[in-house]
This record gives C-alpha cells, structure tokens and sequence, in this order.
C-alpha cells in the first residue's frame, strides 16, 4: 500500500522502490535476463516435446 490508502498497481515497483538505485538497477536487470531466458527456453521445449509425441505415434516423420 501507498501512503494515503492509494494501492500501488506495479507490484514490482513497490518492492524496487525501498532499493538503493544500484540495488534497483541490477534486480531489474536480473528479472529481465530470466524473463528473456524463459521467453527463449519454453517454446523451443514445447516444440521438441511436441515434435517427439508425434513422431512416436508416427503422426510425423522427420524428412532428415
């Protein structure tokens, strides 16, 4: 809660607000890498795990 009974509507800049700058700068940039790391790491596993479902019930072959 924000002072005078306002709620805060960003989560996360609530919790960087009581940071040192430097502290803020480099959790921001931490949650960001891990973002971009998820963003980059579950669609290539859903699509291999995919992929190996329908190639064990021969649905699809591999043109390799």
């Amino acid at each position: 809660m924000v002072g005078g009974g306002q709620r805060d509507v960003n989560t996360l800049t609530g919790l960087l607000e009581d940071l040192p700058p430097l502290a803020a700068y480099a959790s921001a940039a931490i949650l960001t890498e891990s973002v971009l790391l998820v963003g980059a790491f579950v669609p290539t596993l859903t699509l291999l795990l995919s992929s190996g479902a329908l190639r064990v019930r021969d649905i699809w072959t591999c043109p390799c």
